[in-house]
């Protein structure tokens, strides 16, 4: 059984639903997971909720990692935060996964110092799998890296077929390059030259892709520097979150919007239960969305458990 490690203050509602899911993931299933932040706050949050954590192993440390710290304090001030804590417990093989809905840019700092890049690896990159009218798509790069050379994204590419391989059991996914037009020609001089070596490669590579085509089409892997790959994946979310608005404020939509089955019209679902793996780390490392509650937290280290 692998071991997983989450972090207790990272998140805009902990600590109090991290140690809820936590608590919830372990009486819907043996699975091993621990918490690793500030004892004492956490033993008092879990008294003034009646949550009993006396069976619930706990790393203890003396801080956390806030959205407004500077990424590079999980190095300085912050060396002895949940985030860098859990981060050198996972590089040092007492456990085999890291959770957090943390501050991003601490988490991808101090993953590339304290856990490392993959041999042969680059650029860590955030990963998410996020839902499209039929299946899903992996995208990356969603935020890791602001500026890229078509060399890393040729190698981001290989990174993402493995590891939707690995998730989807399929054997040859499709591969599109995020751009401005379909057309070879299209696009800076990063995505030409990309567009050639991804074309030269044995991947199964479908051109360039639209961001009108990725959620009705049949990409499987879309690969893209951290800037352009971010502000698609938050326009998805803007354009989820408006959708789900409209439609609750037409009554006619009401049940079917309650019925719907779609995930990309869930609202919900799709952003509190989404997470990025940091392909081309070292170790497991995950990244939650900041928004997660304990239900999906739970959710979440339920399903982890079951395909680990």
């Amino acid at each position: 059984m692998s071991k997983i490690l989450v972090d207790a203050f990272g998140g805009d509602y902990a600590p109090l639903d991290v140690i809820k899911g936590v608590l919830l993931s372990k009486e819907k299933c043996e699975i091993d997971v621990s918490l690793v932040g500030n004892k004492n706050k956490i033993r008092g949050i879990a008294e003034d909720n009646e949550l009993d954590i006396n069976k619930l192993k706990i790393i203890d440390c003396e801080t956390e990692i806030t959205g407004n710290d500077d990424p590079m304090e999980i190095l300085k001030s912050k060396s002895g935060s949940s985030m860098s804590v859990g981060l050198h417990e996972l590089s040092e093989g007492n456990f085999d996964i890291f959770v957090s809905a943390g501050n991003s840019g601490a988490l991808l700092v101090g993953t590339n110092m304290i856990v490392k890049r993959a041999p042969g690896i680059r650029r860590i990159a955030f990963a998410p799998i996020v839902p499209k009218l039929k299946g899903n798509f992996l995208l990356l790069d969603a935020g890791a890296n602001a500026q890229c050379s078509s060399e890393i994204l040729h190698q981001f590419a290989f990174m993402g077929v493995d590891y939707f391989k690995k998730i989807n059991n399929l054997e040859n996914p499709k591969v599109g390059l995020l751009n401005i037009g379909s057309e070879e020609n299209k696009g800076d001089s990063l995505r030409k030259e990309t567009y050639q070596l991804l074309k030269s490669s044995n991947l199964n590579f479908i051109g360039n892709i639209e961001p009108t085509d990725i959620l009705l089409g049949d990409c499987d892997v879309v690969i893209s520097d951290g800037f352009s790959g971010n502000i698609m994946i938050k326009s998805i979310e803007a354009t989820i979150k408006t959708l789900v608005y409209l439609l609750k404020k037409d009554i006619s939509n009401l049940e079917f919007l309650k019925n719907n089955e779609h995930t990309y019209l869930n609202q919900k679902k799709f952003a509190q239960e989404s997470y990025s793996v940091l392909l081309g780390a070292n170790r497991n490392v995950i990244k939650l969305h900041s928004s997660i509650n304990s239900s999906s937290l739970c959710e979440f280290l339920v399903s982890l458990n079951k395909n680990l």
